[in-house]
C-alpha cells in the first residue's frame, strides 16, 4: 500500500495517495462532475461539481494537494 504521512513524519495516520480521479460533463444540470477514489481504500471517496470545466480542475487539484500536503 502507497500511503502518505501529512506531517512528513513518522505516524500511525497515513493517507493512501494511489488515486482515481473522474472527470464527466452532465448535459442535464449543465455542470462538469468529478469524483476521486483511493485505490486502497474503497470506503474513501472525494467528489465534487463546477459550472465550468476550469473551476473544476482547480477543485480536484485543491482537493489532491490537501490529500497529499496536509
Amino acid at each position: 500500500m502507497t500511503s502518505y504521512n501529512k506531517r512528513g513524519g513518522a505516524s500511525s495516520t497515513t493517507v493512501p495517495v494511489d488515486m482515481d480521479i473522474q472527470i464527466w460533463y452532465n448535459k442535464q444540470v449543465s455542470q462538469w462532475r468529478w469524483t476521486l477514489t483511493y485505490e486502497e481504500d474503497s470506503t474513501m471517496m472525494e467528489s465534487g461539481n463546477s459550472l465550468s470545466l476550469e473551476l473544476a480542475m482547480k477543485d480536484i487539484a485543491t482537493t489532491v494537494s490537501y490529500i497529499t500536503e496536509g
